[in-house]
Parts: C-alpha cells; sequence; structure tokens
C-alpha cells in the first residue's frame, strides 16, 4: 500500500468519526430543542391558566375563588379537555403533542393554586383543610360535625352507656 493510499484510508476514517459525531451532535440538539418547546407550551398554558383565574374576582357565595366553567374551576377544565384531546390524537401526530402540552400546563396551573390554597389553610388554620365550625346554638344538622366535636360526643355516649 503506497503513503497515498494510507493517508486516504486515514482520511477516510477520520470523515466516518466526524460524521458521527456531527450526527450525535444533531441528534441531542434535535432533544434539546423539543425539550425546550414542550417546556415553553406547559409554561404558557399555566400562565393562560393564571390569567384566566386572576380575571376573576370571587363573589359572596362563590364555593372557588376563581374562574369556573360547569361549576368547575375553568384550569381544570380546559386542561383535561386539552389533554384528554391530545390523547385522542385529535389534531394528529403533529400538533396533538403540543395541545396535550398546554393542556398540561393548565393542570399545573390548576394544582399550584390549589396546593398555595392548601399552604395557606395549613398557615392560618394549623390544618390542610379547612374546618367546619358547629353553630352556635349547638344544633347539628347531616354535613356539619367537626372531628372534635364528633369524638366528644362518641366518648359521652359510651360513657352514659356504662362503657
Amino acid at each position: 500500500m503506497s503513503a497515498l493510499e494510507v493517508a486516504h484510508e486515514r482520511l477516510h476514517k477520520k470523515n466516518e468519526t466526524l460524521s458521527k459525531a456531527v450526527d450525535r451532535f444533531k441528534s441531542r440538539g434535535a432533544a434539546l430543542t423539543k425539550a425546550a418547546v414542550h417546556g415553553s407550551e406547559v409554561m404558557l398554558g399555566a400562565a393562560l391558566a393564571g390569567a384566566i383565574q386572576g380575571q376573576h374576582v370571587a363573589k359572596d357565595g362563590d364555593k372557588h375563588k376563581g374562574a369556573t366553567l360547569a361549576g368547575m374551576p375553568a384550569d381544570l377544565v380546559i386542561g383535561t379537555a386539552l389533554t384528554v384531546a391530545a390523547g385522542l390524537d385529535v389534531a394528529g401526530n403533529t400538533w396533538s403533542p403540543h395541545l396535550g402540552a398546554v393542556g398540561l400546563g393548565f393542570l399545573s396551573g390548576f394544582s399550584a393554586e390549589w396546593g398555595y390554597h392548601r399552604g395557606q389553610e395549613k398557615a392560618k388554620n394549623g390544618s390542610w383543610f379547612s374546618r367546619k365550625e358547629l353553630p352556635a346554638g349547638g344544633t347539628k344538622t347531616s354535613g356539619q360535625y367537626n372531628p372534635t366535636a364528633m369524638a366528644e360526643e362518641l366518648l359521652a355516649a359510651r360513657r352514659n352507656a356504662g362503657g
């Protein structure tokens, strides 16, 4: 083998090595771009959910302090609808993943808001969930028991029964 042939073979191997490195770099770049787009779409959904909820001013008697659709939190309804639509491939192979990412953002917005309110409840009342106190008159109607009152009544009934 001549020196020229050896040099040609080495250049050919280097070219293959560089080509493989470029292909790996392109693949990683595509994966990174896909992850960045997905993350941006989730953030967009969460921002839209927050904007929708932020525009709603709770009125006296509202069960939910935010926008609602059919009596349910709007961000939960929209997020669920978008996620289900993406799962059913309503927008086709190209757009359904994007639809699902925005839906996940709406669900994330709902979850963040729900968690925030639970944290506020814990800070104010020492419990993750609000407790309904008994009416002042001591009369009890269905659904108005709190755990402490219920335990006290059970203990009193047990004492009266001789237990």
